[in-house]
């Protein structure tokens, strides 16, 4: 773990100096077909090749204990919010063509090439050559972490590329000053786009909801448009989260991943020997022994997912719990 991070960092210091670099270049508007409309799908080919080429390799694909749960629970029907109820119900759909995790790393594999390659027309329409696009179609292809990611069957893969689509609307208007808003239904799709961030993750509302609240700020002139994205994505989260799913689709069981970082943080104290009265250790005592606590500075599942944790009881105690975090 402290490798990948330490080659994020260095990765992406890496490409904000390349950005510098090339920022400086003067690059000419390209005059190419536009009768070709949908000439831009080309930019996904080499994704598409060698992605489809790693999941042949690593077929049906890269399942983990989560990933097994959410196929297991998306076949079955028996949805919990645990992950995301939003994309067991959406696999669900998919399951009743095809029972195969397969299927849906496919899927995913080219939704995911054609948001980036739809993204490289744009840069492309802004004057970038077509060289620097197809060598970065062409990086984006081999780079490792997402030849793995594309492969694997995670909630937080959908997340990744609808958190990539609405980054692309937003430089979008922002490239635009605007106006890419009010073109015929783009506001509506801001809005629809924005809404799949936060069902994909429990915590990833609050990015696409901050950035709708500060677009009719910052482009005043269009502010009714963009207000309207705001309004359409908290409605339908309110009505879809907080109605539907919780009370027609979820099985009623315990939901709150707040207890997942209060579990994190007292596991740190714990392995760092920070004292505790009486009352704080009986009652740590009785999810698990204070001496099988073992803490993992980048990963809470050696404490949550030993079979002798009593994870239904740590949830029901929310208040409890973040007290104790608290204090």
């Amino acid at each position: 773990m402290p490798f990948i991070l330490t080659f994020i960092i260095s990765s992406s210091y890496a490409i904000c100096t390349l950005m510098i670099v090339v920022g400086k270049w003067k690059f000419s508007e390209l005059k190419f077909n536009t009768k070709k409309r949908y000439h831009w799908f080309f930019y996904a080919t080499p994704i598409l090749f060698i992605w489809f080429l790693f999941l042949a390799i690593f077929w049906p694909g890269v399942l983990s204990n989560d990933s097994m749960a959410l196929y297991g629970e998306a076949l079955n029907g028996n949805f919990s919010n645990s992950q995301s109820i939003f994309y067991e119900y959406f696999l669900s759909i998919l399951l009743e063509l095809i029972q195969s995790p397969a299927f849906i790393l496919g899927i995913q594999i080219i939704l995911f090439a054609l948001i980036i390659s739809w993204g490289l027309s744009l840069l492309e329409r802004y004057g970038v050559p077509r060289l620097v696009l197809w060598t970065i179609s062409l990086l984006m292809a081999i780079f490792p972490p997402n030849m793995v990611f594309s492969v694997t069957l995670w909630k937080d893969i959908p997340y990744a590329f609808s958190l990539l689509l609405f980054s692309i609307f937003l430089l979008s208007i922002a490239l635009s000053k605007g106006e890419w808003g009010i073109k015929k239904t783009n506001w509506i799709w801001l809005a629809f786009v924005g809404l799949l961030v936060g069902f994909f993750r429990h915590n990833g509302w609050p990015s696409s909801l901050l950035s709708l609240l500060l677009l009719p700020l910052i482009f005043k002139r269009y502010w009714k448009y963009f207000l309207g994205s705001l309004l359409i994505a908290t409605f339908s989260y309110i009505v879809v989260e907080g109605i539907l799913f919780n009370q027609i689709i979820a099985k009623n069981e315990p939901i709150d991943q707040s207890n997942l970082v209060y579990l994190h943080h007292i596991a740190a104290h714990i392995n760092a020997g920070t004292y505790l009265n009486k009352d704080e250790e009986t009652y740590l005592n009785e999810f698990l022994p204070l001496s099988d606590w073992n803490y993992y500075e980048c990963y809470v599942g050696p404490v949550w997912k030993d079979r002798h944790f009593e994870r239904e009881s740590f949830l029901n105690n929310t208040e409890k719990n973040r007290n104790l975090f608290l204090e």
